[in-house]
């Protein structure tokens, strides 16, 4: 008979449903702090159920996520999922935002920045305006900034 459930437990497969972590109508307030130690699973298949928990990973969370990793650059954004997505190449680019290849193609590199003019022609290219590239291009420049800085600002006693 154990090999049975053995046989049953790998068929398995979709089957695997997530239990309520809670009983009756009272749910428990999850935060990123106070996660459930385990993750509580059910398996349902031709007759069979069973109950497992597995533990889960806990970490402590960063109160600065991401930190060493540079802010993507907007050209990346508009390389990889943008230009795509509208169908259009580097030429058809540039004819439509009346600049030269080689200018979309330094944008898409990430050689050039995003001024509040190209950020007009390519939010209106896009649909979606210019405050997108502009904040990326800032969040990008400020995080290169203050690693470049990074001693000097330190050095930097605060007024107040």
């Amino acid at each position: 008979m154990h090999a049975s459930k053995e046989r049953d437990h790998e068929s398995c497969d979709p089957a695997w449903v997530p239990v309520a972590p809670f009983h009756g109508s009272v749910k428990p307030r999850l935060t990123p702090l106070s996660l459930p130690p385990t993750l509580p699973l059910r398996c349902e298949s031709s007759g069979f159920s069973e109950s497992w928990t597995i533990p889960m990973a806990t970490r402590k969370p960063s109160p600065r996520p991401f930190v060493h990793r540079p802010p993507t650059h907007p050209g990346t954004l508009l390389r990889d999922d943008v230009l795509p997505a509208l169908g259009l190449g580097v030429a058809e680019t540039a004819r439509r935002i009346g600049v030269s290849r080689q200018m979309v193609h330094d944008l898409l590199a990430g050689r050039r920045a995003f001024t509040p003019a190209m950020a007009l022609r390519v939010g209106k290219l896009a649909g979606n305006g210019p405050a997108l590239w502009l904040n990326m291009q800032q969040a990008h420049d400020l995080w290169h900034a203050e690693r470049k800085l990074g001693a000097e600002l330190a050095r930097i006693q605060p007024c107040a």
